[in-house]
């Protein structure tokens, strides 16, 4: 197994079992990212990409915050103090 980018050249030689090869991929969104509109994209995204963001892009209006339920909160720097505080209201 292998652990790369995935935009990371890379190759593998043919399966030649009757075993499906079997893959995961991760993709980690930074909780400050906003979606650019068309104009603002350098380029365009990779259209074989487009299975890791169909379910949710077209719910998160362009130019505001990517937030989407498909998209958890994994890590925040203010969490811990966020939590803090919620506690303090119960």
């Amino acid at each position: 197994s292998t652990w790369h980018h995935g935009w990371l050249y890379h190759a593998a030689p043919p399966n030649e079992s009757d075993e499906d090869r079997i893959a995961l991929a991760l993709t980690f969104v930074s909780q400050d990212a906003y979606l650019l509109s068309d104009k603002r994209c350098r380029r365009l995204p990779e259209t074989e990409d487009v299975e890791s963001y169909k379910d949710w892009i077209e719910e998160c209006p362009k130019g505001e915050l990517v937030e989407h339920p498909f998209l958890p909160v994994t890590f925040s720097r203010s969490l811990p103090s966020a939590l803090l505080r919620e506690s303090e209201t119960q």
